[in-house]
């Protein structure tokens, strides 16, 4: 038994802490990443699954366990979904390094600021310095007083 280890359930866990606590008793670790969003609710680097189940035991400096955790992608929200303002949607792309493009149409029935339409899919992963346009509803009377003015 003294060349042998018992197997945790390291769900959750850090994988980085639980791999070198496994490396200094004699096991050999494999660490998978899995692409999780932020909608999956599991937390940067936590490990979702292992190979080696709670209870069994791994010889040292023989056996290997791998442990699959989780890396964060970001993926475009539905910003069309009612919850978003132009506002918001531009802090979004600030933070992920997006280049974001407005486009105002005012022949809609939406009500004013609305966002109507997103030129990429909700779910898509975000990439720095990607483009991303949105289309916002306007108001017919405020583009008139706009032309107007001057």
């Amino acid at each position: 038994y003294e060349d042998t280890i018992e197997v945790e359930d390291y769900k959750g866990k850090n994988v980085e802490a639980i791999k070198a606590k496994l490396e200094e008793a004699g096991i050999r670790v494999v660490t998978t990443p899995k692409k999780v969003t932020e909608a999956d609710n599991i937390e940067e680097n936590s490990i979702v699954s292992q190979s080696v189940e709670k209870g069994k035991r791994l010889q040292k400096n023989n056996d290997v366990i791998e442990l699959v955790y989780a890396t964060l992608i970001v993926v475009y929200p539905d910003f069309t979904d009612g919850t978003y303002t132009e506002k918001s949607i531009r802090e979004f792309c600030e933070k992920y390094n997006v280049i974001l493009t407005v486009e105002y149409d005012e022949n809609t029935n939406y009500p004013e600021g609305t966002i109507i339409h997103q030129t990429r899919d909700a779910g898509t992963p975000v990439t720095g310095n990607a483009t991303f346009g949105i289309t916002v509803a306007r108001d017919k009377q405020e583009v008139a007083e706009e032309w107007l003015e001057e």
